[in-house]
């Protein structure tokens, strides 16, 4: 990769990495494809990060809400 399409970033978590990679494409399609495209890969990291929270590294999880809860960082810990 060079200064104009840097590397993806790697969160060391292979399913979010190979998502995170195909997001440089997205400055290639046309404008009006891009927000429809950008909302693809949304939608597979929510299903990702959703499908097994405690498996997810630990940066990864600190801020991350449980569904019916007020704000990031409530939630109990056992």
């Amino acid at each position: 990769m060079n200064e104009e399409h840097p590397e993806p970033p790697h969160t060391g978590l292979d399913p979010v990495d190979r998502v995170l990679a195909r997001e440089a494409n997205i400055a290639a399609l046309p404008v009006t494809e891009q927000a429809a495209a950008y909302e693809v890969l949304h939608e597979e990291l929510e299903r990702i990060l959703n499908a097994s929270p405690g498996s997810l590294p630990t940066g990864l999880t600190d801020s991350v809400t449980e569904p019916g809860s007020d704000a990031a960082g409530e939630r109990e810990h056992p």
